[in-house]
């Protein structure tokens, strides 16, 4: 996620452990969407915000039910949209298709 910069949604119980007082009902208050950085687990934890644990990006980044038991802070279509990026770096899509290795 870091090498695409992609952004996620920071957790909100992280967000009520950094001290802001903000309703988390209310729309507006949700919490901020960031650039995905590995190392910010570590960061926030050497900082001693609470909940948080040296390389556990749970509890940081909001993470998405559904597919993965523990949660996972990319949803499903953003992880097929990471890997078609990925292999659209080595394969000529357009070729594919026109070969008829793939369809459009």
């Amino acid at each position: 996620m870091a090498a695409e910069q992609r952004r996620s949604q920071l957790a909100p119980e992280l967000v009520a452990g950094l001290g802001v007082q903000q309703n988390p009902a209310e729309e507006a208050s949700s919490p901020p969407w960031l650039a995905f950085d590995p190392s910010l687990p570590q960061k926030l934890a050497k900082e001693g915000i609470p909940g948080v644990k040296p390389g556990q990006v749970q509890g940081v980044y909001r993470t998405y039910h559904g597919t993965h038991a523990g949660g996972s802070i990319a949803r499903s279509t953003d992880r097929v949209d990471m890997i078609t990026a990925y292999l659209g770096k080595f394969i000529d899509m357009e070729a594919a298709v026109a070969a008829g290795a793939v369809e459009a």
